[in-house]
């Protein structure tokens, strides 16, 4: 395979000397030095036939060939760049896309997580009925006696359990600002593999802290001299003994600042849910903890399982429902770059239609012609796998600040995905096969012309390209639609102004906001109105066994929130869907029903209020809601809203300062209600800007594919329209031909993606739980964007058309 040219020159050089010693004998028997040189060679025989021979014997023919049919192509396309420049940006810009894609993917779906074990790691999580209700639920986390009892029954069937909470923290010393913290088990950090750059992990039993790396860089400025240092959270102190090293993030993308020892979480029986995990070579059973589970009283277990936690995003159902819709668009948009290339290869082969007929005239043979057709395509795809990489490149960091932009707001930062070989891998992987499978038709098709044939296919490709772009047109702008209107619903009550302190309150707060004249009132309440789904309470209506939502505010929460009460008091409210869902046709005052847990008693209704949206944003109004009155005992645990007087920066900052002056350092965090809405409404964003982009992509694929078919139809068709032309057929003419065909078929593509469509729109929107909307707009506007589009992409060929001389025309090769 090396030195091949030395190996030429051997060869070369060999066969000359067999030669020459036969003309010198042959010179000694008399003969003419001339006739002799002549008469030797024609006893030798073809010299190139034996080196043909020789390449063969070697094994290395092959590669002759391959660096000859490069070294065409290369020249080929050099002779028209307009081809190749229209075929490799088509490719480039879908393979980019697919490529960006999967880097995501890949990240967070596919690579282990960066932990000591990845591939045995197990997260224990349970499916579970409110007691008294059908309502089935599914968590992750578990409360501090249901953690103990799992520690216990699970211990002998896993290699090693760990325990893990994560929560944002108000600290105080060194400085001043709220921190990630994992709370964790004793061998949490030693499980999982940490490496420790300094110091020791945390000590269980006192209160000691390890600190997180990107911590120590950014708000201990690396001091060297941390270890031993003093840490001020909420009202504890903890002691610094040691740094993880850079690499380790747990078990989340995102790093922690602190790890603490468990035992320190506060709250955590009824508030904060401990994750559990444990290392095992496979799933086990775990049935028998059911029982001492539900012995608890409050939940009745259906099933506690074991599901693998290798990567950052599991691959369950739910996962892949959520992720089938992104990748079916994304691999649609590279089955019209597919498309588009197949059509050009098929319409540049039918105009070298002479080139390959001669080739094959002369003695090539069939495969040998496929061959070279099938490495043109391949090399165009790798170069536009090349370009694809490159602009995948670029554009991660630009849609990873897009994707989390939501993360900043929480203060929390996910790395960008990084290009590694699986990345490379699929993207050489996807452009040999969009090289070999795309190519190969027209290659074929080119050493067998058949005109008809050619036609025919063309004409399928186009089809099969404008459905596929029907569908993401259509898709991308009802769902554009959809997302715009979610994310501008209306909750029901007025956030203008409205802060929420997002943790536990002192109880001497109030008095001390009331007192402020920058605002102008205060109120608890056990949630916040748009922070979370509300929680389930059993009760019965009747004989019926319900769940319904529920909060516990203060009587003046109606009026602070600007909630309608459509009649009644305030004391127990229901809201509208609730009274229409459970005591339909009959006015509700006065109706009792029974609470079986939490709160059990029997309640009278006082009053109904109007429906608002204090759970998902995306799910719309809440199916039930019940308010009760807090009681003053809950009053200390309840969450706090404010509504202010002045601008909301300003009244954020006179928040912190209260909080610190009246709580010993307490930092309340306080959050805009706008903030929540805009988190509640930023997945519609997402959704609204992948929609938005899959669809520009499909829409100038097809552009570009369009225009390069009708401009290669064009030059096949040079002769034709010549003697059209010279026949008396007017200009007009000429182009309606040349768009003609072209729209028909875009009608046609077009009638099968609109079905195909509505009837993917429809099954998202049942998965989504999305309510229906008016489609008529954008399954009218799509198709005349298409035939646009068809129209807009035939204009310059048709334009060129008309102006080809007919006399010129007629000469045309």
């Amino acid at each position: 395979m090396f030195n091949r040219n030395k190996q030429r020159r051997e060869m070369a050089e060999e066969f000359a000397h067999h030669i020459e010693m036969r003309a010198e004998e042959l010179m000694r028997s008399g003969v003419a030095p001339d006739e002799a040189q002549r008469r030797a060679r024609a006893e030798f025989g073809s010299v190139e036939n034996y080196k043909e021979q020789g390449r063969q014997a070697r094994g290395l023919q092959w590669l002759d060939e391959l660096w000859a049919d490069l070294r065409y192509a290369v020249r080929t396309y050099k002779s028209s760049p307009g081809f190749a420049a229209t075929a490799i940006g088509v490719l480039a810009i879908a393979i980019g896309a697919n490529t960006a894609l999967f880097s995501f993917f890949n990240e967070f779906m596919l690579k282990p997580l960066p932990i000591l074990g990845a591939q045995k790691n197990f997260e224990l999580r349970s499916m579970y009925l409110v007691r008294g209700s059908q309502e089935r639920q599914t968590r992750r986390g578990w409360t501090r006696p249901e953690a103990d009892i799992i520690r216990a029954g699970a211990a002998g069937r896993f290699d090693d359990i760990y325990e893990w909470a994560e929560n944002q923290e108000p600290m105080s010393e060194p400085v001043a600002l709220t921190v990630r913290v994992n709370y964790v088990s004793a061998n949490f950090l030693k499980v999982l593999g940490a490496p420790i750059l300094l110091g020791r992990v945390a000590d269980d039993a006192t209160p000691t802290v390890v600190l997180g790396y990107e911590s120590w860089q950014t708000t201990f400025h690396g001091d060297p001299a941390i270890l031993g240092k003093r840490i001020r959270i909420r009202d504890r102190e903890f002691v610094v003994t040691g740094v993880t090293g850079e690499s380790f993030r747990g078990l989340n993308p995102w790093p922690s600042d602190l790890y603490i020892p468990l035992r320190f979480l506060q709250g955590a029986d009824s508030e904060k849910l401990i994750l559990i995990g444990g290392h095992a070579p496979s799933a086990p059973p775990l049935d028998h903890l059911k029982q001492p589970l539900d012995a608890l009283g409050k939940l009745e277990y259906l099933e506690i399982a074991a599901e693998p936690k290798t990567t950052h995003i599991s691959m369950s159902f739910q996962s892949q429902m959520l992720a089938a819709p992104v990748f079916g668009a994304f691999f649609l948009v590279l089955i019209i770059a597919c498309a588009n290339l197949a059509n050009l290869l098929l319409a540049r082969s039918a105009s070298r239609s002479r080139e390959i007929a001669i080739r094959l005239s002369l003695g090539a043979p069939r495969w040998r012609v496929i061959r070279q057709l099938l490495t043109e395509s391949v090399f165009l795809s790798i170069i536009a796998a090349a370009l694809g990489l490159a602009f995948a490149s670029l554009a991660i960091p630009a849609i990873h600040e897009f994707l989390f932009a939501i993360m900043s707001k929480v203060k929390m930062f996910v790395p960008p995905p990084a290009l590694d070989w699986r990345v490379f891998g699929y993207t050489a992987l996807l452009s040999l096969a969009t090289g070999v499978i795309f190519g190969l038709a027209p290659a074929l098709q080119s050493t067998r012309p058949d005109a008809l044939k050619v036609q025919r296919r063309r004409g399928t490709l186009v089809i099969v390209q404008t459905a596929a772009s029907a569908v993401l047109l259509l898709l991308a702008a009802v769902f554009v639609a959809d997302a715009r209107r979610m994310s501008s619903t209306d909750p029901g009550f007025t956030i203008d102004r409205m802060i929420a302190l997002t943790d536990q309150t002192h109880p001497a707060l109030d008095a001390a906001i009331k007192n402020d004249p920058r605002f102008a009132s205060v109120l608890r309440a056990s949630n916040i109105p748009l922070f979370g789904v509300m929680p389930p309470l059993p009760a019965k209506i009747g004989d019926r066994a319900v769940a319904l939502r529920y909060d516990l505010v203060e009587r003046h929460y109606f009026e602070t929130l600007n909630i309608t009460l459509r009649q009644g008091t305030p004391g127990v409210v229901i809201s509208e869907s609730t009274a229409r869902k459970f005591w339909p046709n009959t006015n509700p005052i006065g109706q009792t029903f029974e609470v079986i847990d939490r709160m059990p008693g029997r309640y009278e209704i006082t009053g109904v209020a109007a429906d608002i949206t204090s759970g998902l944003l995306l799910q719309g109004h809440d199916p039930t809601h019940v308010y009760f009155l807090l009681p003053p005992e809950a009053a200390k645990d309840a969450r706090m809203l404010v509504r202010s007087n002045v601008a909301v920066h300003e009244a954020i900052d006179a928040l912190n300062k209260i909080c610190a002056d009246t709580a010993g350092g307490l930092t309340c965090r306080p959050m805009p209600m706008t903030d929540i809405l805009w988190m509640q409404s930023y997945p519609m964003v997402i959704a609204r800007g992948v929609a938005t982009g899959v669809g520009a992509i499909a829409l100038l694929l097809t552009c570009i594919g369009l225009y390069g078919l009708v401009g290669y139809a064009v030059v096949q068709r040079t002769r034709e329209i010549g003697i059209r032309m010279a026949l008396g057929a007017s200009r007009l003419a000429v182009v309606r031909l040349m768009i003609d065909r072209t729209a028909r078929q875009v009608l046609i593509g077009a009638a099968i993606g609109m079905p195909t469509a509505m009837a993917l729109i429809l099954f998202a929107k049942s998965q989504l739980r999305i309510e229906e909307t008016s489609h008529v707009v954008p399954f009218t506007a799509a198709p005349l964007v298409l035939l646009l589009v068809a129209a807009g992409s035939a204009a310059l060929p048709a334009r060129k058309a008309t102006k080809i001389d007919p006399a010129g025309a007629l000469r045309h090769d």
